[in-house]
This record gives C-alpha cells, structure tokens and sequence, in this order.
C-alpha cells in the first residue's frame, strides 16, 4: 500500500511532463481500462506495452503533448483516485481539454491497474471532426 506522500510525488511526475518517471511505478503487466463505448481509446489494454502501442500510439498519431494539471487525489489504502484535466494539444486534431478521473490500484508502490473514466464526447469529438478550440 502506497503512503500518500508517494503517491502525490508519483502524479507529480505525470503533471510535470515526465512520463517515463510516472510510468517506471506502472507494472509492465499492468491492466488498463479506458472507459466510455462512444470513446475512440476505449477498451481494456492488458499490458503497459500494449497500452503504449494502441493508446498512446493513437494519441501520439494526433496530439504533439498534452498537459496535466491534477486537481485532487484521494488515497484509500491500495486504492487511487485521480482527477485532473488534459489539455491535448492537436496535429491532427484540434486542441482540446478533458476532465479526466482515474482509479488506480497499487501493489507496493507500483500501479497495477488503472481506469480511466473521461469526457468520452470531447476525446470523440476531437478524433472525429478537428473542430475543437483551446
């Protein structure tokens, strides 16, 4: 079970843009699900390889970066709840902004699942028809 302090360092790194630091406390047999069926990324990925591939791939596809900003955490024993915006910014898509909520399970200090609840309408929209504003 992670401490609180961690697991505020460990959303830190995600807030900050350094992914790779964020995802070294992800299992790489870690569970991903992406929830919303009018959700372009929905699904459940079964691996973080996986989850890089077709996620984050797609994402990559499309979006030059994307901006976090962590608005609240609350840390029930193994259990994470994360709420932050995104702010994606498009190649291919316009930019666009998501409120985002994950729910995340820790064994130790590692992620060993997470789901993602978001703006499924937003993230569609945005793959859809490039009309989205900052």
């Amino acid at each position: 079970m992670p401490s609180e302090h961690f697991v505020r360092d460990h959303f830190a790194k995600l807030q900050e843009g350094n992914n790779e630091a964020f995802y070294s406390h992800v299992a790489d047999t870690a569970i991903f699900k992406v929830t919303g069926s009018g959700n372009p990324l929905h699904g459940t990925y079964t691996s973080k390889a996986e989850f890089f591939t077709k996620y984050q791939g797609s994402l990559a596809e499309r979006s030059t970066h994307i901006n976090r900003n962590v608005t609240n955490i609350i840390v029930m024993g193994e259990y994470v709840i994360v709420e932050f915006t995104a702010l994606g910014f498009g190649k291919t898509i316009g930019n666009y902004e998501v409120e985002v909520l994950w729910l995340c399970k820790y064994r130790n200090d590692e992620i060993v699942e997470i789901t993602m609840y978001m703006d499924s309408a937003t993230v569609k929209k945005a793959f859809e028809d490039n009309s989205l504003a900052s």
